[in-house]
């Protein structure tokens, strides 16, 4: 009787772990998010079941050159999954949708092959996109994040300091290399950068500073130096963002493309 209890509640016990980790796909799905209005971001994550696990990657932004996303789903993963299929199936027909506006939220996902695209304001519930992304590679991100952090610093060895380029920085293009070089000496006539602490970089032209902050951005292995006009400092003047792929950088001279 004994032996028929144990071989009974196993076989559940089996049922009900098999219940728990079923995803609602057979091999592979992948999801992308486009959102935006004026400019659009893309973002994309993919996941497959490999031996009987299932793993997941953020491939849009790509930042395993950096730090490899790979991750292993844990249960709540694969329910978290499973819940955002759910509302794919329910609105891959339509949706009612919460509002309109000229901002747009798309998604398409890919599920074994087959695609399906919802281009509207559906009801994600707390399973939209970023929501999704948190939940499964919060623990990634933060690392990403720590990682950057201590690259960035290192940089910034490197950049800190005057640095003047050999053209006008408003006539640099698309295209063309924009060569800059750190300078000891500086002309409070002339256009020269400085960089500083805490990520503020400082535009001297004609006797005038724009305020920036900048960052380094590492995405698909290569380095990218990003700036944003400082708000705050600027006051009510609009500050054009820049962003330029860093092609070579040491304590003497960095050469830049705008992209």
């Amino acid at each position: 009787m004994n032996k028929l209890i144990y071989i009974t509640t196993f076989i559940l016990l089996s049922f009900t772990l098999k219940a728990q980790t079923k995803i609602n796909f057979e091999k592979t799905l992948k999801i992308e998010h486009i959102y935006g209005d004026e400019s659009y971001v893309a973002e994309e994550m993919k996941f497959e079941i490999r031996n009987g696990k299932i793993y997941g990657k953020i491939t849009n932004p790509n930042k395993d050159a950096l730090l490899n996303s790979e991750t292993k789903l844990n249960e709540n993963d694969i329910k978290t999954l499973n819940s955002f299929l759910q509302l794919v199936d329910k609105y891959q027909n339509n949706c009612q949708e919460k509002f309109t506006s000229s901002f747009v939220q798309y998604y398409t996902i890919t599920k074994d092959g087959k695609e399906i695209k919802i281009y509207k304001f559906c009801n994600w519930e707390n399973l939209k996109y970023s929501d999704i992304k948190q939940n499964i590679f919060g623990e990634y991100l933060k690392n990403l994040e720590k990682k950057k952090e201590v690259l960035n610093n290192e940089l910034f060895t490197f950049l800190n300091g005057y640095w003047k380029g050999n053209i006008r920085f408003d006539k640099v293009d698309n295209g063309p290399e924009y060569k800059v070089e750190k300078i000891q000496n500086i002309n409070s006539k002339e256009e020269y950068f400085e960089f500083k602490k805490n990520n503020k970089l400082l535009l001297h032209l004609n006797q005038k500073t724009v305020f920036y902050e900048y960052r380094i951005d590492f995405l698909d292995g290569k380095k990218y130096l990003s700036m944003f006009g400082d708000g705050k400092k600027n006051g009510e003047e609009f500050v054009y963002g820049h962003r330029f792929l860093i092609m070579s950088l040491n304590k003497n001279e960095m050469k830049l493309k705008r992209s």
